[in-house]
């Protein structure tokens, strides 16, 4: 699990990709699901930045999935939690 130049792991990418399947079998298969980009995002940062491609039960199932192994209020290097990236622009999640 070799991150890319901006330092995102495999499952950050799957995340960035909609490909939930990997992202699941990445999941499974980690042992550091804390680890952050070089910009600071966690994989649920890059999953909420998707918010608008994935359906909103797929969404929320992984982002409880998460819940447990990574810091929910987690920040990037410009301050913002994952949840800013879900809530912060014309969301189709109900929260």
């Amino acid at each position: 699990t070799t991150p890319d130049a901006e330092g995102r792991t495999p499952m950050m990418l799957a995340a960035q990709h909609q490909k939930i399947q990997a992202l699941l079998k990445f999941f499974h298969m980690s042992s550091n699901r804390r680890e952050t980009d070089k910009s600071k995002k966690t994989v649920v940062h890059h999953l909420c930045q998707m918010h608008n491609l994935l359906n909103e039960q797929e969404l929320l199932a992984n982002i409880k999935l998460f819940a447990e192994s990574v810091d929910l209020n987690a920040r990037d290097d410009s301050g913002k939690t994952a949840f800013f990236y879900l809530l912060g622009s014309n969301n189709k999640v109900s929260c």
